[in-house]
């Protein structure tokens, strides 16, 4: 099971995606039918996606987070990862996708990293 909360920050464009529990082949497409779509549908450039409180993460979820990473370079924006726990760190470095977007400790690190 997955939980997906979402913020749009207006002052700075910023759409804060806070995911619980965990991204699989099981839960990809509730994050499609939320996350992918207030993306496409808004045109959103820039998304931060908190991944505190995932505890599993599998190929799926992955290319879910490459997913994302292309709609936004579409949208000429910004991908960022934060708060990434020890739990999926390992399945996050391995995807290789840290050579794409951004990581950071915490969510409000992430309004410097965004260039508006």
């Amino acid at each position: 099971m997955i939980k997906i909360d979402t913020l749009f920050e207006f002052r700075k464009g910023i759409l804060f995606v806070r995911l619980t529990g965990v991204m699989t082949k099981n839960t990809y497409q509730k994050y499609n039918d939320e996350v992918i779509k207030i993306i496409k549908e808004n045109g959103i450039k820039n998304v931060v996606i908190n991944l505190n409180k995932i505890y599993n993460i599998d190929l799926k979820g992955i290319n879910l987070l490459f997913y994302t990473y292309e709609i936004i370079k579409n949208n000429k924006g910004h991908l960022i990862l934060a708060n990434i726990n020890d739990l999926i760190k390992i399945q996050i470095e391995k995807s290789h996708i840290l050579k794409y977007v951004k990581e950071v400790d915490n969510e409000l690190v992430s309004f410097d990293e965004i260039i508006v």
